[in-house]
């Protein structure tokens, strides 16, 4: 699911004075995707609802287009939650539905939440997702995979994106860091 979130941040559209980046940080109960996009548009958040939609279908450029992506979050949190633009909401997979318990997500509708404090509109996307320690067999995380999964993003997956110039990784759980970047200058890659 970490290579979607970052597929999915590659895929959005940056303003022309930005250096598009991508910072994910890692605490001991929640994990946090911050992109600096332009933000989410009604098209974004009806095919993020939506199985097999995609605003990404047939463009070219895109590395994603299946709408199904996303989704993949619910492998790690029950309630993952999006703040974008002016959207704010959360999706929260049932955890007494007689499926849960066979990896089956079933249907799941978003619901709306409150502006964060300190909102701006302008800042770009953030995706939160409250880790999910349970036992349940479509949700489960093991901080320590998931730590390591973070830590080995290589400054070497920069070469397979379009448009994403950095990322960065903090555990604030283990108060480290890694760093990604690309150069300006190197357009076909190499990082640096």
């Amino acid at each position: 699911f970490v290579l979607e979130l970052v597929q999915n941040c590659d895929d959005c559209l940056f303003g022309p004075d930005v250096e598009p980046a991508l910072v994910v940080d890692l605490s001991a109960t929640r994990l946090e995707f911050r992109s600096n996009e332009r933000g989410f548009e009604t098209r974004n958040v009806l095919a993020l609802c939506s199985i097999g939609e995609s605003t990404k279908a047939l463009q070219a450029g895109y590395i994603g287009q299946k709408g199904i992506g996303f989704k993949s979050v619910f492998k790690v949190s029950r309630t993952p939650a999006i703040h974008s633009r002016n959207f704010h909401f959360e999706f929260c997979a049932p955890s007494n539905s007689p499926n849960v318990d066979k990896g089956v997500l079933g249907y799941i509708i978003p619901s709306p939440l409150p502006i964060p404090e300190g909102w701006d509109a302008r800042r770009g996307t953030l995706v939160v997702l409250p880790l999910d320690f349970s036992s349940s067999a479509s949700c489960t995380v093991d901080l320590e995979d998931l730590r390591q999964n973070l830590l080995d993003i290589q400054a070497s997956l920069l070469l397979f994106l379009n448009k994403i110039v950095s990322i960065q990784v903090r555990d604030t759980s283990r108060a480290c860091a890694a760093i990604a970047p690309r150069g300006r200058g190197n357009s076909g890659g190499g990082a640096q």
